[in-house]
């Protein structure tokens, strides 16, 4: 907006022999844009200057001379422009919503279609000249009547079936279950939770073996269906998630995103290393990746942990999508029809695949999970957001993961307890 005042006044101001200078470094900086900037980088940021910069110096400029700026093709784009403004977007929410944006043809028909729809507005709306505003002013009126009547009416209830809503409705009608699930208040600290319990959450028990889960949301999203099954085995489960926070140690003393994962690592792990019989570390590896995590970092961690004398296992990168799962198995439901696999996130399978190719020994994978229904006959879905599961969701993963053979051999089910009695724990 600052930009934009500041070229209505330059704009009188710019020297005629150094337009085109101006005009060819706004060009330049705006396809740079193209080649170097990412998804990745902070909006609004620094970079966000860039392609302002760019725009600002085309407009100062008004430089029409080039003979690729006067051709047909770009005078008509320039024409229809506020109309294909309009029309992009929700061409490209629809085809969000039907996920038909992972096909091939999907851009360029997107592409073509805005350009159609925005040329049909641009000719039977924007160029239509109206001799009276009478008309512009009873259509306003009437619209605003019509939104004010359906206003305060939930349309969806006449829509879709009761499933249908029960299904998309989920996590917001199951919030407390989420809590329990997560071990919120209590072992999982969240963006609006900081409260951690030591005491609770990091017992060791004297009598039976211990094991650490370690990690992110992702850890406590399945920390209660894995205590479940620990407890089945007479094992103890500790837990120590935080949201949001990689699971690896810092390198040349950097401080992790919590103080919770500095405690552990600092302090816990070394102190109670002869009373821990593993760690399992569990967490969103893809949102890591994309941040900067290195192989290397999740290497030195476990070089850490064993040099203590501590086992480790990593629970692999789980699916994620681009939409909240349960809306998107709700569609699934209402319309008979299959959607899930168009909106898979194709960075989380990248992200699975490379960490099970790097950590082949301690790694088990849990990405799409064949044989797990992605509803349950109570209609309840695998997964709650993009990338959660639900209590139905995590027991049939936590199933599988106890079914593992490497697993099994990492808790020793099956195998001889070893001679608890005379361990003196001392937790914190």
């Amino acid at each position: 907006m600052i930009f934009g005042g500041l070229a209505f006044f330059a704009e009188d101001f710019v020297k005629i022999r150094r337009k085109k200078l101006f005009s060819t470094a706004g060009y330049l900086l705006l396809f740079g844009c193209l080649l170097g900037l990412n998804s990745q980088m902070k909006w609004p940021g620094i970079f966000t200057l860039i392609p302002v910069i760019g725009t600002f110096l085309i407009i100062i400029t008004d430089s029409n001379e080039s003979r690729i700026l006067r051709s047909p093709a770009i005078q008509f784009l320039g024409k229809i422009s506020y109309s294909l403004y309009l029309w992009h977007w929700p061409i490209y929410v629809i085809a969000r919503y039907l996920g038909l944006l992972e096909h091939l043809v999907a851009v360029p028909a997107m592409m073509f279609l805005s350009i159609g729809l925005a040329y049909i507005s641009f000719r039977f709306i924007e160029s239509f000249s109206f001799e009276s505003s009478k008309k512009i002013i009873i259509a306003m009126m009437l619209t605003a009547g019509v939104t004010l009547l359906i206003s305060d009416k939930n349309l969806n209830k006449g829509l879709f079936k009761n499933e249908t809503l029960l299904i998309s409705n989920y996590p917001k009608t199951h919030l407390r279950e989420r809590i329990k699930q997560f071990n919120t208040k209590v072992c999982f600290i969240s963006t609006t939770n900081t409260h951690f319990n030591k005491e609770k959450c990091l017992a060791l028990s004297t009598k039976n073996k211990n094991f650490l889960l370690l990690g992110d949301s992702h850890s406590a999203h399945l920390s209660q269906s894995m205590r479940n099954k620990m407890e089945q085995a007479n094992i103890n489960l500790t837990q120590a998630s935080a949201s949001g926070c990689m699971p690896i140690l810092r390198k040349n003393g950097e401080r992790n995103c919590s103080e919770l994962m500095n405690y552990i690592f600092d302090e816990f792990l070394p102190k109670n290393a002869g009373f821990i019989d593993g760690v399992i570390i569990s967490a969103n590896w893809v949102n890591g990746i994309e941040k900067g995590l290195q192989m290397s970092d999740i290497h030195a961690t476990i070089t850490q942990l064993e040099n203590l004398g501590l086992k480790v296992i990593l629970l692999g990168q789980n699916e994620t999508y681009i939409v909240p799962f349960a809306s998107l198995v709700a569609r699934e439901y209402e319309y008979g029809i299959s959607l899930s696999k168009n909106f898979l996130e194709p960075h989380s399978a990248e992200a699975n695949e490379r960490l099970k190719r790097e950590f082949s020994k301690q790694y088990i994978e849990i990405y799409d999970i064949e044989g797990i229904a992605k509803l349950s006959e109570n209609h309840i879905p695998y997964m709650s957001d993009e990338n959660h599961y639900t209590k139905y969701g995590a027991d049939h993963v936590s199933n599988f993961i106890f079914a593992d053979l490497k697993f099994q051999n990492f808790i020793g089910v099956g195998l001889v307890q070893p001679d608890l009695k005379n361990r003196a724990v001392s937790s914190f």
